[in-house]
């Protein structure tokens, strides 16, 4: 196991894949004691542009199960603090790498 892996509750892990003129592209991963999953977001700082969803789900391990809910809607209010943080902050970097752990929430 990874030091993501927590013993209890879940970390989310955003990677920087990928930086735009005013977007970037981060690969989202789930953690917890029982599998891994990972989508890609896409955080858009248009106007316009809706709050980061993450896309479709995998299981590392398909036996898993579906991404614990709770733990997806963690990962998506990351997602849109770093878009209103990068909207305050017109030219600022994105950060390369963010791991947070929580407890568990039903």
């Amino acid at each position: 196991m990874t030091i993501e892996h927590p013993d209890h509750g879940g970390r989310v892990r955003l990677e920087l894949r990928e930086e735009m003129e005013h977007a970037a592209l981060y690969a989202v991963t789930l953690f917890t004691p029982a599998g891994r999953w990972a989508t890609t977001a896409k955080v858009d700082l248009a106007p316009e542009a809706a709050v980061p969803q993450c896309g479709e789900w995998t299981a590392e391990d398909p036996s898993s199960g579906p991404a614990p809910a709770w733990l997806a809607r963690y990962a998506s209010s990351m997602l849109a603090v770093l878009q209103r943080d990068h909207r305050a902050a017109p030219g600022s970097r994105w950060p390369r790498r963010i791991l947070r752990w929580r407890a568990e929430r039903s």
